[in-house]
């Protein structure tokens, strides 16, 4: 979110919104610059979303039914957009947390103090993993020990930790 506000207040709020008194960091301007960037994305969100889910997907033989009131999506669309503002306060929380620098989110993977020599596991990229046949120990005497290559115990059989369908049953 701190790139999309450096960018409106590089293009807009600088220079035509906000008096040249209020500094671009200043905690009050950032809530309100908050505020309006997170309502005016939810509202157009809601009504791009909804005006496509309206005129592909809902079926409007539905809105003969009797239990149809009238005026309904009137009032519906009334009510999302009235609940936009409220919805949006603990959102423009949050984005304040991380636009002071609360979060552990950076711009570039290399600025994090982390090591990110795994950071994208092998296993991630294995298109063909979880498919191998389930195996069933038949020596076993519970009727319930059957396993997928999930026996812990067994070095051969260890599951790739990022691979959740490997322990799954077909």
């Amino acid at each position: 979110m701190d790139l999309i506000l450096n960018i409106a207040d590089y293009y807009i709020l600088t220079p035509y919104v906000y008096p040249s008194t209020w500094p671009e960091n200043g905690a009050f301007r950032q809530i309100i610059s908050l505020l309006f960037i997170t309502n005016l994305a939810a509202v157009m969100l809601y009504l791009m979303l909804g005006s496509v889910s309206y005129y592909f997907i809902f079926d409007h033989s539905l809105m003969k039914h009797p239990q149809f009131l009238e005026n309904q999506v009137k009032r519906e669309i009334k009510y999302a957009l009235w609940s936009v503002p409220w919805i949006s306060l603990p959102t423009v929380a949050l984005f304040f947390a991380e636009v002071r620098g609360y979060s552990k989110l950076y711009d570039n993977i290399e600025d994090s103090p982390y090591d990110h020599s795994r950071e994208i596991p092998p296993g991630c990229l294995d298109v063909t993993s979880g498919t191998e046949p389930m195996e069933v120990d038949v020596t076993s005497s519970s009727p319930f020990d059957v396993t997928s290559g999930c026996d812990p115990m067994i070095e051969d059989h260890m599951p790739d930790p990022y691979d959740l369908t490997s322990c799954l049953q077909l």
